[in-house]
This record gives structure tokens, sequence and C-alpha cells, in this order.
């Protein structure tokens, strides 16, 4: 079934007593999206989530939060992909931002520990240790 909302919201997917449940996709008034898996009306399992700006995450979801494993790609091309905890770049991943490479340990979306930073122009490969 398809759902309106009056605030310019949609949902097609699935439901079960009244709410968002199993497969379906919201797609919010300034464009934004959601398509992936929802449980009792909250982004829960894989799911890719579409900015407004067209960044786009495509992963993991707990109580509608990125949480386990995923990509993240921003508008300029520069991406991370690797692990979240509760909405949190936190763990290992991997970004890359215009040739550079920073391959390692993160927590609160922050560079944090052991670490590879690697520059396009291939100069200062070696281990970082970044604390913030």
């Amino acid at each position: 079934p398809r759902i309106d909302t009056e605030s310019g919201e949609t949902y097609v997917g699935e439901y079960d007593m009244d709410k968002k449940h199993g497969k379906g996709k919201m797609t919010y008034a300034d464009g934004s999206y959601y398509d992936g898996d929802w449980y009792r009306d909250v982004m829960h399992g894989k799911g890719t989530f579409v900015t407004s700006d067209k960044e786009v995450y495509k992963g993991d979801y707990v109580d509608g939060l990125k949480h386990g494993r995923g990509h993240y790609t921003f508008t300029d091309g520069s991406f991370y992909a690797g692990d979240y905890q509760y909405g949190s770049v936190c763990g290992h991943g991997k970004f890359i931002a215009d040739g550079d490479v920073y391959d390692g340990e993160w927590e609160d979306n922050m560079e944090h520990g052991q670490g590879t930073l690697t520059y396009a122009t291939g100069v200062g490969r070696g281990v970082c240790l970044i604390c913030s």
C-alpha cells in the first residue's frame, strides 16, 4: 500500500498493525528517502538512505541508527566504508578523499587509534596513531 501524509511524505511498502514493517520506501518532503527494512515504524535491518543533497548511506540499521557495516558516499565523491555504532563511525573503516586513504580505527566519527594514512602522492605512508 501507499500512504501520503499532509507534510509531503510518502511511504510505499509493507505494514503490520498500522506500522511500517517489512520492506518499504519512505520519501520525505525534502526529497530524501530511505528504502529498506522496517520494524515497527523504525528503520531496522538493511537499507539505503539518500539525502536531499544526494549523499548515500547503504548498510545496516538498528533502531533507526546506522549500526553495523555501511558505506557512505559524500557529494564530492569521497567515501567511508566500515563500522558504525549507534549512528557514529566507530570501529574499523576506510575513508578515501581526493586519492588520500585512511584505513584504520575510528571512534565518534574521528580517526582514533592505529591506522595507515596513504597520500595520493604516495608520500607519507606509515602507521599513524591519532587520538582525539
